[in-house]
């Protein structure tokens, strides 16, 4: 499929205008219930620090800017970010292309910061942000009204040349901690399906024959992995949970290496089990050099199984 980015062009104007109020009558990506007209253009044109256009198959089926969050100088290191794709040039690619031009012009404006807000009825936007590495950093709560829903403002943020966690992994020390893990497994999948309730899921973290490492990332709890180090499966990564607002920034992935460099210091195995209703999971591990061993149908509830799956280490020989 042919497409292109480019820069915006006076003669722009009209299909901008046009898929603007597309989103406006159809969608939660734009906030307002009013047709716009031409200034929303001029808008863009004058006050973006970058303004383009997508073409797919020589045709304009979106559009994006760049424009700083504040125009004052002492903040020009932070910029907001936007973007409009028409539905059905969606999921196809496009908008993690556009993202990259932009993050590559605002890093070359020396802008290191991104910011966007999504309504909280646009759970697609949402996801495609959290997937590339912004983070929810605030929520201002029923801040209007479309479709007869009330809506959320979402904001959420990408450091571009945040090169290292700000994470502390420890372990689990206090009863506030302990309620904290529980409260996220118990919200959670796979235990919302697998009826792991608050109170159960608190006993487990209150059980002293396991180990559970608490992640903070920027001093926030930000999620845990529990651990079973005895009984026929010793080494066995019992849940490892992340809260949603940080999922997909790699915190899951760090607390699985400290489990195992844990558990490799005293075993040559690692173990988890997969719910089988949660193949990306399966996927992931997969592709962290798990295998399958097993499979528990019918283990926890009727109808699904549990994946066993397996990581190994070379033992030296003396």
């Amino acid at each position: 499929m042919n497409y292109n980015i480019r820069k915006a062009k006076p003669e722009d104007e009209q299909t901008v205008v046009s898929i603007y109020n597309y989103f406006i009558e159809n969608s939660f990506a734009a906030y307002s219930n009013e047709k716009v007209g031409t200034e929303i253009f001029d808008k863009y044109f004058s006050e973006s620090i970058t303004f383009m256009i997508l073409e797919v198959e020589n045709k304009v089926v979106g559009f994006a800017y760049l424009q700083f969050y504040l125009r004052f100088s002492n903040f020009n290191k932070s910029a907001l970010v936007t973007y409009f794709i028409l539905p059905e040039n969606t999921k196809k690619g496009f908008g993690t292309k556009i993202l990259d031009k932009l993050e590559e012009i605002a890093k070359s404006n020396n802008i290191d910061n991104l910011i966007a807000n999504i309504s909280s009825g646009n759970k697609q936007s949402l996801n495609f942000h959290k997937k590339r590495g912004f983070i929810e950093c605030g929520r201002f709560k029923k801040m209007g009204n479309k479709f007869g829903q009330d809506i959320d403002i979402i904001w959420v943020q990408k450091f571009l040349n945040d090169t290292k966690l700000n994470l502390e992994i420890k372990k689990i020390s206090t009863d506030s901690e302990a309620k904290l893990c529980a409260k996220l497994m118990s919200e959670s999948e796979p235990w919302i399906t697998l009826k792991r309730n608050y109170q159960k899921s608190l006993d487990l973290f209150n059980n002293s024959s396991k180990e559970c490492y608490i992640a903070y990332y920027e001093k926030q709890f930000a999620g845990f992995i529990l651990l079973d180090m005895k009984g026929a499966f010793a080494g066995y990564i019992q849940s490892v949970a992340v809260i949603p607002g940080l999922r997909n920034q790699g915190i899951g992935r760090k607390l699985l290496k400290l489990a195992e460099k844990r558990i490799f210091r005293e075993l040559s195995n690692v173990f988890v089990c997969v719910s089988s209703f949660n193949p990306e999971a399966k996927k992931m591990y997969l592709k962290l050099g798990y295998e399958i061993i097993g499979e528990l149908k019918d283990f926890i509830i009727n109808g699904h199984s549990e994946i066993l799956m397996r990581k190994q280490i070379e033992i030296a020989k003396e």
